[in-house]
């Protein structure tokens, strides 16, 4: 009767899963279910009842067993964070809207006949459709090419100082390369491909205890060479200071998440103290890059170290005196805002809050803040450790973007060429944040669709 007995339950469980699409579920249904059939079946046998009845009687009390794969197919089945959707979408929205006053000002000569509403919104349906594509994509494949997007990070670091044709200048940077028409800004792209496998490294690594004083000294080491050192001085070979800052901000939320905190705080200290010694104790050192040269005038400018009237105040912002004027309903949209550069760029939220005022400055906060609440509640709403990084990771990158420019903004940092996500104008920015935010979705879409044996897997 034994071999009936499985014959009528796998018969059972067969039913059940044809209900399910989601056939990586299938074992863990099929384990989980029949261990109940299992525990009932020994259950009436234990009254005496013959085995054949048993197993009837066990089947018959679990219920039809469509229903139950019906009711676990919604349960398993693909799942859209729509919120998360709606509020990117208000944002790329409050971006065109904002490009489409500052094109209506033409608070700058150079800007005055650039359609930038219209770029804009090209380059952000280009982005949804890269969205759409990776939400339903399988994040799951990333974790095979940790290594890979790693060094394909470092290499397109490395590409504008070696590119054939020499590197591009943009702005006075070198970070970029020509491709025909189109200009990619390389540390942009390095930036998400570093966090994506930062994200997988520390989330996959085993915790193995560290037998001696030296054994953990040189995993420290070699972390930090892996984390910071090696994409820093990249970074820097590039002069994109900035981009280096949001890889610190993103690696070390990606550490403090994991429960690294020691790592974290000290690979921070060491990440802080290294530039700070060089930029004030041995400035010559800047003075091998021009673009850092800049970013050191800058900082010693900020900090008070120039007595000079006219470079203080070609590096000042002059942002809180724009937002102080702006008044809670702002001076209106499209109106010119001159003496601050860049509006379009790394000033867009003075240009934001001066034009629609402080109402729709702390309405456009609220947002920021939804927005986040609603991202890590994504990260913590999977049981893969993976996702989650990969979901904290990149969101860390969006998010230190906002930071930087959010300090910017109200001279909390000295001028930089941090841009806000979304809304600033920007072709490559864009499709990489609606890419990234199409990843973060499709971690969310398999939520409930991975086992949890596979989802708390770790790498060897």
């Amino acid at each position: 009767m034994a071999l009936d007995r499985n014959e009528r339950v796998e018969a059972f469980l067969d039913q059940v899963c044809s209900q399910v699409k989601a056939k990586e579920m299938h074992g863990e249904i099929r384990l989980e279910i029949g261990g109940h059939l299992e525990e009932a079946i020994a259950a009436r046998r234990g009254e005496g009842v013959s085995e054949e009845e048993a197993v009837r009687l066990a089947i018959e009390s679990m219920g039809d067993p469509k229903r139950i794969g019906k009711h676990l197919h919604s349960v398993h089945k693909p799942k859209t964070e729509w919120s998360v959707l709606l509020l990117t979408a208000l944002l790329v929205g409050i971006g065109i809207v904002t490009m489409l006053g500052i094109q209506l000002s033409a608070v700058d000569q150079r800007i005055s006949g650039m359609a930038f509403a219209v770029r804009k919104a090209m380059f952000s349906v280009i982005g949804f459709g890269l969205l759409l594509l990776l939400y339903f994509a399988d994040y799951r494949k990333l974790k095979g090419w940790i290594r890979p997007l790693y060094g394909a990070a470092s290499v397109l670091l490395l590409l504008p100082q070696a590119w054939l044709w020499g590197p591009t200048v943009v702005n006075g940077s070198k970070a970029w390369i020509s491709l025909g028409p189109f200009t990619l800004h390389a540390p942009t792209l390095a930036l998400y491909l570093f966090a994506a496998a930062i994200a997988g490294r520390v989330s996959l690594e085993e915790r193995k205890p560290r037998r001696s004083l030296r054994e953990q000294a040189f995993f420290f080491a070699k972390d930090f060479i892996v984390y910071y050192a090696i994409p820093g001085i990249l970074y820097l070979s590039c002069g994109s200071a900035t981009t280096f800052a949001v890889h610190f901000i993103c690696v070390t939320v990606l550490l403090l998440v994991g429960k690294r905190w020691k790592r974290a705080a000290a690979y921070g200290a060491l990440v802080v103290a290294i530039p700070a010694i060089a930029a004030f104790g041995m400035p010559s050192l800047f003075a091998l890059s021009g673009k850092l040269a800049l970013y050191y005038d800058r900082l010693r400018t900020y900090f008070g170290y120039y007595s000079d009237p006219k470079l203080a105040d070609f590096y000042s912002n002059r942002s809180l005196d724009a937002i102080s004027s702006a008044g809670w309903w702002g001076q209106g949209f499209g109106t010119t805002l001159k003496n601050i550069p860049y509006t379009y760029s790394e000033n867009v939220l003075t240009y934001f809050i001066y034009s629609l005022g402080w109402a729709a400055g702390i309405a456009f906060a609220a947002i920021l803040l939804l927005y986040g609440a609603r991202i890590f509640g994504m990260a913590r709403q999977t049981a893969d450790p993976f996702a989650s990084s990969l979901v904290i990771g990149l969101f860390s990158v969006i998010a230190g973007k906002f930071a930087l420019s959010l300090l910017m903004t109200f001279e909390l940092l000295p001028p930089h060429s941090s841009a806000p996500p979304f809304i600033a104008y920007g072709g490559l920015n864009q499709v990489l944040e609606l890419a990234a935010v199409g990843l973060m979705l499709s971690v969310y879409r398999r939520k409930d669709m991975v086992p949890r044996d596979a989802a708390s897997g770790r790498a060897k």
